[in-house]
């Protein structure tokens, strides 16, 4: 009769010893992985690959960073490119996609509209988008492609911020959803009147009833952490400005800018098609208030005034960029505080209870059956 009760003192107490230190470990591991991978590296000390090199992949920034750097040097666009992707530096899916349209004789800006098309469904859908609007005149525009890499950049540090924000607690949900396994296993260790409770009717249907509960609890908790950096507005209109963006910078007019917004998302498709048929820009532009608000009303003032009086909008639309970046990394900020509060429904209605169940009741019906049999 005592076993049981021995038995969940000497777990509280390895727990209470091993928990603190463990998460701090694992913390401090993290924390560590992710500073290595976010430290900045310098697009100058890359080189190009040559056969045989075993060379680390690079991301989407710095892929338009190398072909930059390729560009300046004087090689062309085709080559540069088809040099990148075939030299295994970059992401498999998107070679795969990429060689077989450069070795093609089609002229070049043919073929990155078509690499656009196909990477359109993949997770490199930014990229081909924005190496497409980088081409003038069917070639790669060196300066459009370094301010392509920039805004790449920046939404890869949002990313990061995300996963600062949210590290601690992704943590915490791994802790208390293993914590119940853990003592479970412990249990089934160290006494055999705990695994006989574990196997009786009763400790099956807590067992269910608390890995129920658990998978609930972490898939709770995993949809609260992942409306942290959900697909907003202010994302969709940071993207179109970006596109518009990238576009003047390789000296596109204010309507070619707008038409190459076709592929970044509905709202640019939508803008595309009615400058397609005929209509105004004025009225095209109609489409980013009513997609966006206020944000697209701003939008559609900054690029019909700089078309109507001929005012340069690069410095304009990076402006509005990187307001628009500032202002969802506050939204990202405000969302990681409310977090803290969110969590506690899927921790008290789901993560508790299924600790309960699944440690707490076989003790019970160890007890009772002790109590029992010596009765």
């Amino acid at each position: 009769m005592i076993e049981p009760f021995v038995t969940l003192f000497i777990a509280v107490v390895v727990l209470l010893f091993l928990a603190p230190r463990a998460f701090r470990a694992f913390d401090r591991r993290v924390t560590r992985i992710r500073l290595s991978d976010s430290s900045p590296r310098s697009p100058a000390t890359h080189r190009f690959p040559e056969d045989g090199d075993a060379l680390p992949q690079v991301s989407a920034a710095e892929v338009c960073d190398l072909l930059a750097s390729a560009i300046l040097t004087g090689e062309s666009s085709r080559d540069a490119m088809l040099r990148l992707v075939s030299g295994g530096r970059v992401p498999r899916s998107l070679g795969l996609v990429c060689v077989p349209h450069l070795r093609s004789p089609e002229p070049f800006a043919s073929v990155m509209q078509k690499v656009k098309r196909d990477l359109a469904d993949t997770e490199h859908r930014e990229l081909g988008a924005l190496l497409a609007l980088c081409v003038c005149d069917g070639a790669f525009v060196s300066s459009a492609l370094r301010h392509a890499g920039e805004l790449l950049r920046s939404e890869a540090s949002l990313e990061q911020l995300t996963a600062t924000h949210t590290a601690h607690a992704r943590i915490t949900m791994r802790v208390l959803s293993s914590l119940p396994v853990g003592f479970i296993a412990f249990g089934l260790a160290v006494s055999r009147s705990f695994g006989s409770a574990v196997v009786s009717p009763a400790g099956l249907v807590c067992m269910v009833v608390a890995a129920s509960l658990n998978v609930v609890g972490w898939l709770w908790a995993a949809r609260l952490v992942a409306r942290v950096n959900r697909p907003d507005n202010e994302r969709d209109a940071h993207m179109l400005v970006t596109g518009v963006s990238v576009s003047v910078h390789a000296g596109h007019s204010v309507v070619g800018a707008c038409l190459g917004l076709r592929d970044v998302n509905e709202c640019g498709a939508r803008i595309a098609e009615r400058l397609d048929r005929g209509e105004p820009l004025d009225d095209a532009l109609d489409e980013l208030a009513r997609f966006f608000g206020d944000t697209g009303a701003a939008l559609k003032q900054l690029i019909t005034d700089c078309a109507s009086s001929g005012l340069p909008l690069r410095r304009a639309a990076d402006r509005l960029a990187e307001s628009l970046r500032q202002r969802r990394a506050s939204t990202i900020a405000v969302r990681a505080q409310q977090l803290t509060t969110a969590l506690s429904m899927p921790i008290v209605l789901c993560m508790l209870p299924s600790f309960g169940l699944a440690v707490l009741m076989p003790l019970v019906v160890a007890s009772l059956s002790s109590l029992s049999s010596s009765t």
